[in-house]
């Protein structure tokens, strides 16, 4: 079972995957908190596909709907965005430059990489942990403008105070690591995640993204793919070996997994009695949760 971190709350997380929106609730005045409300809907592929709204006008409808109908008008919202609408990356720039020229640095790096990109974009960034004397590594993120701009938008019509905009896969690790704070200090952490017809393997060292590969799993041959991505990661990154891999799926044979691969740990976290009852229904809420433990900005 989850502990949660001591902060202010009435928060309400809303997450977008797939065709589903899912949305938490957390509540309390003191530590340890608890879920207090926990939905997913599955909404028209129209308006919501792959995590992407597409009819804007028809989603706001919705999402007013949905606030009245839960009855958490007002409330301090956090919102997800999915990994495959972000561009991120890293780059190393001059440790003396100042904030407007690390974006016009950024800026200039993404025009480089991404000729043909002429939609307006909005940036993010952090600077990452570096002995360098002259040198910063910062990583960064980019979004299309007018997507998030709509997005904030449509929240706040709904009543909602969004506070936060965050990336799913990092609101994925936040939940996960503090569901086991044993694996905080490790150096490289992958998690496995799957819902109704995709599944990513995503790995993180103690500063970064390092490896994201998400693909379609209708067949349910994960156990495959897993192993040939876990293999593609062991070949690109064999200096920091995987050693620990948390596991959000149900459609994996573990078994397997462990006899190729005997020098990994994998851990099985449980979220909440209510909703791992079902445990497909309960792997849904990982990044919702992720999402209603932040409080400080990073991406």
């Amino acid at each position: 079972m989850i502990s949660f971190i001591k902060t202010t709350h009435n928060v309400v997380s809303l997450d977008f995957q797939l065709s589903y929106l899912h949305i938490m609730q957390l509540t309390g005045t003191s530590w340890p908190y608890s879920i207090k409300k926990a939905d997913m809907i599955e909404l028209p592929a129209a308006q919501l596909s792959h995590g992407k709204i597409l009819n804007w006008s028809a989603f706001s409808e919705t999402l007013q709907k949905l606030v009245q109908k839960l009855r958490i008008k007002g409330c301090v919202a956090y919102a997800s965005l999915p990994s495959h609408l972000v561009h991120i990356q890293r780059v190393l720039l001059p440790k003396d430059l100042n904030d407007q020229e690390i974006e016009a640095a950024i800026y200039n790096e993404v025009q480089r990489s991404m000729p043909h990109q002429v939609e307006k974009l909005t940036l993010d960034y952090h600077t990452l942990p570096s002995q360098d004397t002259r040198y910063q590594s910062i990583q960064f993120a980019i979004a299309k403008e007018d997507y998030i701009a709509q997005l904030i938008s449509t929240i706040k019509r709904a009543s909602l105070k969004l506070k936060v905009i965050d990336i799913d896969v990092y609101a994925l690790k936040r939940a996960l690591f503090f569901t086991l704070p044993q694996l905080q200090h490790e150096a490289v952490i992958g998690i496995i995640y799957s819902l109704a017809n995709f599944s990513s393997l995503i790995i993180f060292n103690q500063a970064q993204l390092i490896f994201h590969e998400r693909w379609d799993n209708k067949n349910y041959e994960d156990s495959v793919q897993i192993k040939n991505k876990m293999e593609l990661y062991q070949t690109m990154h064999a200096v920091i070996p995987l050693q620990h891999v948390i596991v959000c799926s149900e459609y994996i044979e573990i078994d397997l997994l462990q006899s190729i691969f005997p020098s990994i740990t994998f851990y099985f976290p449980q979220l909440d009695q209510k909703l791992d009852d079902d445990k497909n229904r309960a792997n849904h809420f990982w990044i919702a949760l992720g999402l209603s433990l932040r409080e400080k900005v990073i991406w």
